[in-house]
């Protein structure tokens, strides 16, 4: 419905290439918080099963190790793939190749951390070798690329899932952190500063927190009015 010239091909296409390679780099981060949150929500439910009932934790551990394996069998599928499909050009070679080495560096680098998470190296080495098919796919060169000019709808709905999903979980977390830290502190700055209230006796009745030695003054004035 938009024409391409002269707006759509020299400017706006340009654009959406800048800001989808920075939407990519996004997406990495909230894919990552997304699967660190997701590891600590299990583990934590794990250790709460546990206290109740020895053994039964265990359930939740197991689920975190399945959904590990099932993304690194996803990945190590695709790349398979990807090697006996779309070899023989130097670019879809370079892209395979490094996409595997990244798979199998972010996995040693998360295991030899004190916070290690399998889940998050499972995540990221899933969603990077979805970008690598799509990359070669959108290869013009025929000898190299099988599948050119042939549209998937299943590879276009799965890149719109994980989109949608990276930004409602963005959006969610967001909020969801602002509301556990309390908003934007009033209450904590309410609380400090109490007011006092006097009760008939001239006496002051502190309802906030008090600091310092107060009772010490109070028990001189009390001396003076004895004298």
């Amino acid at each position: 419905l938009i024409p391409s010239d002269p707006l759509f091909s020299d400017i706006y296409m340009n654009i959406a290439r800048v800001g989808g390679a920075f939407f990519i780099l996004f997406q990495q981060i909230v894919i990552l918080d997304l699967a660190y949150n997701w590891n600590e929500s299990w583990v934590e439910k794990s250790n709460k099963a546990e206290a109740e009932e020895a053994g039964s934790g265990r359930k939740w551990l197991f689920a975190i190790l399945a959904s590990c394996g099932i993304l690194f069998a996803g990945a190590i599928a695709v790349l398979v793939y990807m090697f006996i499909e779309f070899t023989g050009c130097t670019s879809n070679n370079a892209f395979i190749s490094a996409t595997l080495i990244f798979c199998i560096l972010i996995t040693g680098l998360q295991l030899s951390g004190d916070e290690a998470s399998l889940l998050s190296s499972a995540c990221v080495s899933a969603w990077v070798s979805f970008l690598c098919y799509t990359a070669v796919t959108k290869n013009p060169n025929q000898s190299c690329n099988p599948n050119l000019g042939e549209v998937s709808p299943l590879s276009i709905a799965f890149g719109l899932f994980v989109t949608i999903t990276s930004l409602a979980w963005a959006g969610w977390s967001y909020t969801a952190e602002d509301k556990l830290h309390g908003g934007d502190g009033h209450d904590d700055a309410e609380e400090a500063a109490a007011p006092e209230e006097t009760t008939e006796d001239g006496k002051r009745k502190v309802t906030g927190v008090v600091t310092g030695n107060n009772n010490e003054g109070e028990s001189k004035e009390e001396d003076n009015d004895d004298e």
